[in-house]
Order: structure tokens, then C-alpha cells, then sequence
């Protein structure tokens, strides 16, 4: 997929104050309902497209990141990206959201400059019938109408919209914001809250939906592996009661299991999340809020959320009494996120409440009588989780000569956006060598990573990358290397980190889960005897 960017500001040059013009323009755009006739054209070409912003407010806030994905014959074929200097300071609040820093702007284009080179892009395929998609689009193209109409541009746009085609096509999913349905959908947001990402997955999601609007309605609801079994219900059934025992509402939750086989329990957004595996019943459980556990305990998986998250096994629900104080606790904060939500965004609490009976939910009647059929003379010991010894850093010997090049001779240290930019095309082309899988190949695309790097491509992906190649290469001295510089690159604030936002913390819990197992393979390895244990 060819990438396009807009130049990035010199260094030495401030950001341009927002254009003067004789006239605002007059900027329209067009919701387009997803149907049966707009099919063809779909599959024929539409571009994917989405903003980080300051703010919610078009007036009053600023654009800082804009990704544009084009797809043609259902293929993704071209990417528009960049950040953009806003001018002004990034609130917190923002960068909590998406991770975008004031320091990851400071020399990216300004307004003018990255609308100017977005807008090429779009004219390059005016040979098309142009329409756009989006993930509740009217935010993201109310945003781009008011900064254009700022510089005197007057454009039409038409658009679909993901949110509203999901919740006509699907019904009984917990919430309808683009992760879930992409979970649901069994498709993988590499960066969540990026732009470039986010249209992505945006465009894919659309592609999926296309065909549901040729079926009859009653297709629309969930699918039989979405809907949880008897057993995951009595489990659903007793949380739900330990939460009404401390004040909860049964109306307030509804329950779903997705393609991975997780089921979760939700109030909008999730509260917990269990899974019936083959080597076990467990909950996942945020470690820094699990203050104390009768059950036995091990560390997820780098998929699960990684180290910063628990497995907690039982056998029966009435082993799950002693997480009762963490349940509540969870539930209370999903309630002051999703009450917030809802001040925000007044008529999502309307379509929520009137989309409900169509989730899965359970009354008090039907969960007494989950609960009442429930056997006490089953409870067995939970058997204990069979953990390999720990395995620990300085257990294992590191002797391998590093060849890349210290962080420190990297270039563009302090421009992330030019980072970036010159490290996309390595990281393309190692991400095809890497997925063929031969060992040529993958020292290939750890050579391309190692490009990237030098180049100041700095973001979680470039790390989860070079350890999936050293995994598969059974080179875990250098994927612990890796993920090692990974952690301290992302735990300390500097230009493309900060490390109090939630999608830092998310990349140092996968990447210490990811150098946690390369440690115990690399002790196997260097250890033959432990290998027939």
C-alpha cells in the first residue's frame, strides 16, 4: 500500500497562523444510509477516513492527526497520514485518549499544509465517483468542514457511516464503538486511536457490512457462537448478583461472548471478562486492582493485556465471592465513563437504552434461577494451575554482539512526524517479509525494522514487530533485547512517549508479557535438562 504524506514544517519555521481569507467557504457533507444499490460501488472505491482531534468541540478545537486509507476492488491501495501542529497545547485529556503529544507535533505540518496535501490526495481520484466512510463520521467530517471553511475552501462530501450501518446490521453487541465491533468482526487494530489505523480498520469494517445489507433483517442478530452457553450464563448470573448485593442494577448489564471465545460483561463499556479454556475457567483481572485472591493466579498473555493483567481461575461461580470488592469497584468506574459519555453525547444514551432489549441480559427471576440450579456439592478444589518455575532475567545468559545502532545515533530524535514518515515504507515491507515466515525473509524484515529505527520510527508496533521475527527466528537473546528497549522507551516521557497514556501503558504490559516468554524460552534453550521437564 503506497503511503503519501505532506511535507513537515522546518524546524526553524513557526506554525502559520490560520490563513486570511476574503470568505469563508462552504463546506456540505452528505450521510449516505449503506444499502443494498451502494454496494457495488463500494466494493468499486471509497476512501476510509479519520481525525484525532483537541477536543470534541469543530469550533473551538483543532485537528491533530488525519488518516485516509484508499480502497479500490475491496483492497486497501493507497495511505494518506499525518500529524498536524495545532498551534496551540494538546489537553491532556487528548493525549490520554490517543498518546499524541505536543512534542510529536512540534515539527508537523501546520493546518494549511497538511489540508492542502489531504485535498491532492483526494484529487487524485476524482476519476471515481467519491465517497467517504467513517466511524461515526459526522464528528470527523464536521471537523474537517469548519477547517476548511477557515481557510476559504468550498467542498461536497458523501459519506457512510460504520456506526450507524453496525447497529442496524448487528444487533445485541454491548456497545457499538469501533473496537467492539472490529473484535466482533475478528479484525485487529494495530494502533487504536490513530488515525491511519483507525480508518483502516474502518474501511474493513465497512467491507464486512456491505454484504449484511442485501439480508433479510432477522439475519441481523447475534450469531449462536456470540451468545454464551448455560454454563458461561450461571457464571454471568452469579456476578450479576454479588453486584446487585452491593447496590447494582440488573437492567444496568448484558452479556456477549466474542470470536476469541471471551465472554464479557458490559454496562456500556466492559466490566469483566471470563474465558471456559481447555486449561482452565478464568477471569482477567487488572493486577494493580486486585488487592487480594482465595483463587489461584497467573500472568496473561501479551494478546490478554500482559503483565499489567492476571488470569484468575475457579471451578464454580461461588468460588468468585472473594472478588466481589473488585467487581463493584470496576463497575463503578465503567459507570463514571459511561455516564460521562452520555453528558457528552446526550442522544447516545437515548440509542442505548432503546438498543437493550435486543442485547442479551438477564432478569433477577432468571438469575436466581441460574443460580438455584447451580449444585454447591459440585465445587471442587480448584486443581492448581500448573506454573513453570519462574524463570527470572538474570537466569538466562545475553551474549550476542548488538549490531543496531544505539538510540542516541538515531536520526530525528526530536521530529517524530519526520520519524515516522521516512520509517512507514520500511515498515510495510518488513511486516510482508516477516508474515511469509521463511528464515530468509525474516532476517530480511528484522534488517527493514532495523531501518525503521534509525530512521526514528517510534511507535509500540516497531517493538511487537522485531519480537514476533526474533520468536519465530528462536532468537530470544536479541527479542529480549529489543522488547527491553521497547519498555524503558515508553515507561519515561521523551518525544514520541507519554507515559502516563493509556496506549503507552498498553505497549510496555505487551511487551514485558512478550519478554517474559522469550526469557523462559531462552532459559529452555540454554538449558536442555529444563526442556524434558
Amino acid at each position: 500500500m503506497e503511503a503519501v504524506r505532506p511535507p513537515a514544517v522546518p524546524p526553524a519555521v513557526p506554525p502559520r497562523p490560520e490563513k486570511a481569507v476574503a470568505q469563508r467557504g462552504n463546506c456540505q457533507s452528505e450521510y449516505v444510509k449503506l444499502t443494498r444499490g451502494k454496494c457495488r460501488q463500494i466494493n468499486e472505491f471509497f476512501i476510509a477516513f479519520d481525525l484525532e482531534t483537541t477536543g470534541l468541540s469543530p469550533d473551538a478545537d483543532r485537528i491533530i492527526e488525519i488518516g485516509g486509507i484508499a480502497f479500490e476492488n475491496g483492497e486497501p491501495v493507497e495511505e494518506f497520514s499525518t500529524l498536524v501542529n495545532p498551534g496551540r497545547r494538546i489537553p491532556p485529556a487528548a493525549t490520554a485518549v490517543n498518546g499524541i503529544t505536543d512534542e510529536m507535533v512540534k515539527y508537523a505540518p501546520d493546518e494549511w499544509t497538511a489540508l492542502e496535501a489531504l485535498l491532492a490526495f483526494f484529487d487524485k481520484y476524482s476519476r471515481h465517483h467519491l465517497i467517504f466512510v467513517g466511524h461515526n463520521a459526522n464528528f470527523d467530517f464536521s471537523f474537517l468542514k469548519n477547517a476548511l471553511n477557515r481557510y476559504g475552501v468550498t467542498r461536497n462530501f458523501q459519506y457512510f457511516d460504520t456506526l450507524h450501518a453496525s447497529r442496524s446490521l448487528i444487533k445485541g453487541l454491548p456497545n457499538y464503538k469501533q473496537d467492539t465491533v472490529a473484535t466482533h468482526m475478528g479484525l485487529v487494530n494495530k494502533q487504536a486511536h490513530r488515525a491511519s489505523s483507525d480508518a483502516l480498520v474502518c474501511g474493513e469494517i465497512l467491507l464486512q457490512l456491505a454484504p449484511k445489507s442485501k439480508k433479510d433483517p432477522q439475519e441481523y442478530c447475534l450469531e449462536p457462537k456470540n451468545i454464551p452457553s448455560v454454563e458461561e450464563m450461571a457464571v454471568c448470573a452469579y456476578i450479576q448478583k454479588l453486584l446487585l448485593e452491593k447496590g447494582a442494577h440488573a437492567e444496568d448489564f448484558t452479556y456477549y461472548r466474542n470470536s476469541s471465545g471471551y465472554v464479557t460483561i458490559s454496562s456500556f463499556y466492559e466490566v469483566a471478562r471470563f474465558k471456559f479454556a481447555k486449561k482452565g475457567h478464568y477471569f482477567i483481572v487488572d493486577k494493580e486492582a486486585l488487592t487480594n485472591s482465595e483463587n489461584p493466579i497467573e500472568d496473561c498473555t501479551a494478546s490478554e493485556g500482559g503483565a499489567g493483567y492476571k488470569r484468575v481461575f475457579f471451578t464454580h461461580p461461588a468460588q468468585l465471592s472473594s472478588l466481589q470488592k473488585y467487581f463493584f469497584v470496576q463497575y463503578k468506574k465503567v459507570c463514571e465513563s459511561r455516564d460521562s459519555f452520555f453528558t457528552t453525547f446526550p442522544l447516545e444514551r437515548a440509542r442505548y437504552r432503546k438498543q437493550l432489549p435486543e442485547m442479551l441480559q438477564l432478569s433477577v427471576q432468571t438469575m436466581n434461577q441460574l443460580i438455584e440450579e447451580l449444585d454447591p456439592s459440585q465445587i471442587e478444589a480448584i486443581p492448581v494451575v500448573r506454573q513453570e518455575a519462574e524463570i527470572t532475567r538474570d537466569m538466562v545468559t545475553i551474549d550476542v554482539p548488538v549490531t543496531r545502532k544505539p538510540l542516541s545515533q538515531t536520526r530525528n530524535k526530536y521530529d517524530w512526524n519526520k520519524g515516522f514518515d521516512q520509517g512507514v515504507p520500511y515498515i510495510e515491507r518488513a511486516e510482508e517479509k516477516r508474515k511469509k515466515g521463511t528464515r530468509s525473509d525474516l532476517l530480511e524484515a528484522v534488517a527493514l525494522l532495523d531501518q525503521a529505527r534509525e530512521y526514528g520510527y517510534c511507535v509500540p508496533g516497531l517493538y511487537v514487530s522485531y519480537s514476533k521475527a526474533y520468536r519465530k527466528l528462536k532468537d530470544y537473546q536479541n527479542e529480549i533485547l529489543i522488547c527491553e528497549e521497547g519498555i524503558n522507551r515508553f515507561s519515561v516521557e521523551n518525544p514520541c512517549s507519554d507515559p502516563n497514556s493509556a496506549s503507552c501503558k498498553k505497549a510496555v504490559g505487551e511487551l514485558e508479557a512478550r519478554r517474559s516468554k522469550a526469557v523462559q524460552l531462552l532459559y529452555k534453550q540454554q538449558n536442555p535438562a529444563a526442556r524434558r521437564k
